[in-house]
């Protein structure tokens, strides 16, 4: 009581500006990685230890913003999702996607692979439902149905933006649940806004990744 707040004091507005010189140049060097060789991984892990040494956080504090059960959840994905390849499932679903999507074309594949995504996310974590479908992307443009128009670039960015639209059920993320009781919502106000949301970044992310991304 009577203390100031840690945030007020001037070395802690020091090291404030120190940790934002430390992010940025962490976020431009990994973004040189072609030309420097050293990865984000790398580059965060460096990041890292220039907080802890320059004192903006404790080595207490970093070990405690790892999210093990995030971790545990994501090596346990793994392991489904070298089950699906090795099973052959990835194959099937791959084949029925790309049966559908040639009919579509080459954007309407990436809006149907969005979707499928996006509705994936609603039921598991986005971390999983990344590891689980990117076996699938392997079989699609390993099997040449879209050879010339689609490559991994295209695909693993619309996998990384379906798995972020968990919009269409309130246990799709965190922040839906959060909302969920004091707006009193109902599942179907996810369903109508959520799933109209989705659709609609579908489309928009399927075009704009097809002019805009290379294979």
């Amino acid at each position: 009581k009577g203390l100031t707040p840690r945030h007020a004091m001037k070395k802690d507005l020091i090291r404030s500006y120190i940790a934002g010189i430390i992010l940025l140049m962490m976020v431009v060097l990994a973004s040189l990685e072609d030309y420097l060789g050293y990865s984000i991984f790398v580059m965060a892990l460096v990041a890292s230890a220039l907080l802890i040494i320059t004192q903006c956080l404790t080595v207490d504090e970093a070990l405690g913003a790892i999210k093990r059960n995030v971790i545990f959840a994501i090596v346990a994905t793994y392991g489904l999702g070298n089950a699906m390849q090795n099973t052959g499932v990835s194959a099937m679903i791959a084949r029925a996607l790309v049966a559908f999507g040639a009919k579509l074309g080459s954007i309407g594949m990436l809006i149907l692979l969005y979707i499928c995504t996006a509705v994936l996310s609603c039921l598991v974590s986005n971390q999983a439902t990344v590891i689980l479908l990117w076996p699938v992307v392997v079989e699609i443009v390993e099997g040449g149905g879209f050879e010339g128009e689609l490559g991994y670039g295209q695909f693993a960015i619309v996998l990384m933006m379906g798995a972020s639209t968990a919009f269409a059920t309130p246990i799709g993320f965190q922040t839906n649940l959060m909302v969920y009781g004091p707006g009193n919502y109902a599942f179907e106000d996810f369903l109508k806004m959520g799933g109209a949301l989705t659709a609609f970044l579908a489309v928009c992310g399927g075009v704009l990744t097809n002019f805009i991304i290379k294979s």
